[in-house]
């Protein structure tokens, strides 16, 4: 009985040598349950406009309130103008610029009010400083357009260097026709104040005729 005991424990033995010399398992080798997670989605930035432009703010899309609709022809949409703008003048520090509307619709239509205007740079034109504001006095009077007839609204532009503000170079003014919210585009020349923001255009509203 003890040579069979004997050899039991001999047989063991390399069976027990074996099993202490495997390898303790690494971090590696060790497999977790998988933990669901949710995707990602990036936040989006701000879009950068083509051209930056120093204190510009949005393009801008709303023009003046708009008025009661007088009686008779309706209301002339941007699509039924072009507009130009005179040969500016200048006195005391400021430039008088008349913008004319011109009808080349077919249809008659009504210009009422004031035109809302903006100076603005880069493409597209971004607005700089704030938004024009309205030469008071006198009582504006529905003009009727017919095909070809021409009415016109002077802007008056106050120069930058009259105040003591941060300026930014300007390349158009932005006008928008009485009762619309469709701004036109046309060349325009000079500073804006943007810091502090000075309203430096004024707008008379709309009359029969041209200027010049």
């Amino acid at each position: 009985m003890r040579l069979i005991a004997a050899a039991a424990l001999v047989a063991a033995l390399p069976m027990a040598a074996c099993e202490s010399s495997s390898p303790a398992p690494s971090a590696s080798m060790i497999t977790r349950p998988a933990v669901a997670t949710t995707p990602h989605t990036p936040i989006p930035g701000p879009s950068v406009p083509a051209a930056s432009v120093p204190g510009a703010t949005t393009p801008a899309t709303t023009g003046p309130p708009a008025e009661t609709p007088p009686p008779g022809a309706p209301y002339c949409a941007a699509t039924d103008l072009a507009l130009s703008m005179e040969s500016a003048g200048g006195a005391a520090g400021s430039i008088y610029a008349p913008v004319d509307f011109t009808n080349i619709s077919a249809r008659t239509c009504t210009l009422f009010g004031y035109p809302g205007v903006s100076l603005a740079a880069g493409d597209p034109p971004l607005s700089i400083g704030p938004g024009g504001e309205q030469i008071t006095g006198g009582e504006p009077l529905p003009v009727i357009l017919g095909p070809g007839a021409v009415a016109h609204a002077t802007v008056r532009y106050t120069q930058a260097g009259k105040y003591d503000c941060e300026r930014a170079p300007a390349e158009y003014l932005l006008v928008y026709p009485p009762n619309q919210t469709v701004p036109v585009t046309l060349p325009f020349d000079v500073d804006a104040c943007v810091q502090p923001p000075i309203a430096l255009l004024h707008a008379e509203y709309v009359k029969p005729g041209t200027v010049n």
